[in-house]
């Protein structure tokens, strides 16, 4: 499979817009002193093609859990600029308070960001679903994401997770070739251990 470099194929993004979008949002975290880090498709196209991968549809970016008291602040703020801020999984905790596990932001291209929760030497981020009846979970181990690297990417520099081609080989497999691997060979089970401790975490 060589459709990233299949220049016959067009591109289910902007890019360019989906650029505006990106640094625009990375303008709204650093304002606010939130990390953000390049994840999954969008990653993988960063470090092995240096690019969007050519059929990727949406941009997909991790953030800290740790950091949900901060997300009100930056919706309020995204939405300002134009954006829409829709949640994926949340649940209030023990307080009444809103806790974010992962979210979209779309003006122009999508953008999906997942909230790593740090349990144990793991982290963890539930796309959708609720406490009883959990849907994509993942996790990986937390050195990837404790510590972060940068890269320029299409002229900005934003945040990988640490030791990234270590990561993308548990993640992708064979990811140095086009269609070598799947995202979800690793990680993809979520243990009722972790589980259980994933939602005592944010009570």
């Amino acid at each position: 499979m060589e459709e990233e470099n299949n220049k016959q194929i067009k591109p289910k993004m902007d890019f360019k817009k989906a650029d505006q979008d990106l640094k625009e949002v990375k303008e709204v975290y650093d304002k606010h002193g939130v990390k953000f880090w390049l994840f999954a498709g969008t990653l993988l196209g960063a470090i092995r093609n240096k690019d969007y991968i050519t059929y990727d549809h949406d941009m997909d970016c991790g953030m800290y859990f740790e950091d949900n008291d901060k997300i009100p602040k930056i919706f309020e703020e995204l939405r300002g600029r134009g954006f829409k801020c829709m949640t994926g999984a949340s649940m209030k905790d023990n307080n009444g308070i809103y806790k974010y596990f992962s979210f979209k932001i779309h003006r122009n291209e999508l953008i999906d960001m997942l909230c790593f929760i740090k349990i144990k030497d793991k982290r963890v981020y539930m796309h959708g679903g609720s406490p009883n009846g959990m849907v994509s979970t993942w996790w990986s181990d937390a050195k990837f994401f404790d510590e972060l690297d940068t890269i320029d990417f299409r002229g900005t520099k934003y945040y990988i997770p640490k030791y990234v081609e270590e990561g993308l080989g548990l993640w992708y497999g064979n990811w140095r070739e086009p269609g070598g691997g799947a995202f979800w060979s690793y990680g993809t089970r979520i243990t009722q251990v972790l589980k259980t401790e994933f939602f005592n975490s944010i009570k």
